[in-house]
């Protein structure tokens, strides 16, 4: 399997699935938000209703999101927002 990290529009991005982190108090981070927008708010609303909450270690697979190119879509929860750190995913 390959990963890589993009700055490219996401919503267009023909690949198999994006990762994006989601924030404990259903906060999206801004690559999800970006996705929630084109999505017509689909990602806020899978948060909001609460199946992922955004605590460290959850993941939740969203498949076919309309008006995103990827088929799928990993939300990955990353605890709170101004406590993650880059090192937070060092091993």
């Amino acid at each position: 399997m390959q990963y890589f990290v993009t700055k490219d529009v996401l919503p267009t991005q023909s690949i198999d699935c994006i990762a994006v982190a989601v924030f404990e108090g259903n906060q999206l981070s801004p690559a999800a938000a970006t996705l929630n927008t084109a999505s017509n708010g689909t990602l806020q609303r899978v948060v909001e209703r609460g199946d992922i909450s955004g605590k460290p270690g959850q993941t939740l697979l969203l498949q076919d999101i309309e008006g995103i190119s990827s088929p799928r879509v990993l939300l990955v929860g990353c605890g709170k927002f101004e406590k993650t750190t880059e090192n937070d995913f060092n091993t």
